[in-house]
Formats: C-alpha cells, structure tokens, sequence
C-alpha cells in the first residue's frame, strides 16, 4: 500500500522545487527600453513596429515585412519604453533626419535583459535596422522588404 503513494509523494516533493527554480516563470517579453545618445539635438527618423512577420532566409538575411508602423522624427537623445506584451516583437529602424550619416550610440533592452549595445554611424542609404522576436532566431543583417 505504501508503494503506491511514492509516486504521489515524490510528485508533491518535486513541486515546490520546480517552482523555486523559475520553471513556472513567464518569460516572455513585456517591454523595450531604447536609449539614443549622439549630437544633443539632431534630428533622427524612426520607423518602429510590432506589427510584422521576419524570418531569416536562406544567405543568413533576416528579412522583414512591415504591416503597420510609427514613423516619428525624434530629437537625441532618446530614452523611451515600448510594450510589447501583446505582440512580443519589436522592429526598429533609424536614419539620420537630415545629412548623410549620423554617429550614434544605442542600447536596446528587452524587460531587464540588453539585447543590443553598440556605437557607430548610420546612413540615410544604409539605416540602422534591429529586430526582435520572442522564441524566434534572427541575423544582424536585416533586410526590409
């Protein structure tokens, strides 16, 4: 008889310790927080989404389909939180407002996790591009369909 209840007893033990490990945790995402520095008071142009598809193809290119969007132009720098529990993805892409290039640097945090931190120059020709999508895999090299 008391065979029968090791089961259940070892079930009723794994619990609360499957429980403290996080194995019941909601992870998916719920916020963005972007962080814009470069020249105070240049104008750059932001194109941001959640409502899109993305997926790598076959050269290693995530390519991204739009189908609603924000355009805004923003003033550096920029430091803004976007919800994104509904959708859980985020499409960001920047150019310079006015001019050629632009020196920025930009950090990208997911909930409290940095996903991206990095400095350079962007180009009207060449905008700074950057995607995300939860349980997804995506490249650095982000083509805009």
């Amino acid at each position: 008889m008391n065979l029968r209840r090791l089961p259940l007893l070892a079930l009723a033990l794994a619990l609360p310790l499957a429980w403290g490990c996080g194995l019941f945790e909601d992870l998916r995402p719920r916020t963005v927080s972007l962080q814009i520095d470069g020249p105070a008071g240049t104008r750059v142009s932001l194109l941001m989404a959640t409502n899109f598809v993305a997926g790598v193809n076959e050269q290693g290119v995530t390519q991204v389909q739009v189908f609603a969007s924000d355009t805004l132009t923003a003033v550096l720098p920029v430091d803004t939180v976007i919800g994104i529990s509904e959708a859980q993805r985020f499409f960001l892409q920047m150019t310079p407002a006015a001019g050629d290039s632009l020196g920025v640097r930009v950090r990208i945090d997911v909930d409290d996790r940095n996903r991206y931190n990095d400095s350079g120059l962007i180009f009207a020709s060449d905008p700074f591009r950057w995607v995300f999508v939860f349980n997804q895999n995506t490249t650095l090299a982000i083509e805009l369909l």
